[in-house]
C-alpha cells in the first residue's frame, strides 16, 4: 500500500495508474498516415489554350447566330492585342462597312504597346 492509497481509504475513488506497471508504458502507434495523392495542376500555358478554344467556339456560335438572323456583325479578337474586333459587313457582297476599333487604332495601340514596352525595360 501507498500513502495516498491510506489517505483515500473512506472515499470511493477511480483506481490509480502505477505509473511504473507495463501497462502505463505502453505507446499506441497512430494510424499509418494516409500516403499523399500527387496532384498535377494544368499548366498556364494549358488553361489559356483551353480559353482560347471555348472563346474560338462562343465566337463562331455568335457569329452562326448572327448569320441566321440575317445581320451584318462579325465579332472576333484580334490575336496580337487581344481587343474585341467588330465588324459590320454587307451580306450580299460580303464587303466590309465597318471596323470597331478601326485596322488603324489597332496598329496605334500595337505601337503604344511596343513603346511602353521599351519604356519599361529602359526604366528596370
Amino acid at each position: 500500500m501507498n500513502i495516498q492509497s491510506i489517505a483515500n481509504a473512506g472515499t470511493a475513488t477511480a483506481p490509480s495508474t502505477d505509473l511504473a506497471s507495463p501497462a502505463a508504458s505502453t505507446v499506441v502507434a497512430p494510424s499509418s498516415a494516409p500516403t499523399p495523392v500527387p496532384v498535377t495542376l494544368p499548366s498556364v500555358a494549358t488553361s489559356r489554350a483551353a480559353e482560347a478554344a471555348k472563346l474560338s467556339q462562343a465566337l463562331a456560335n455568335i457569329n452562326q447566330a448572327m448569320q441566321k438572323m440575317g445581320s451584318g456583325l462579325e465579332f472576333s479578337v484580334d490575336q496580337e492585342s487581344n481587343r474585341t474586333i467588330v465588324k459590320v459587313v454587307d451580306q450580299q457582297t460580303k464587303e466590309l462597312i465597318r471596323q470597331m476599333p478601326s485596322a488603324e487604332a489597332l496598329e496605334i495601340a500595337k505601337a503604344m504597346d511596343r513603346v511602353q514596352g521599351l519604356l519599361i525595360s529602359l526604366r528596370a
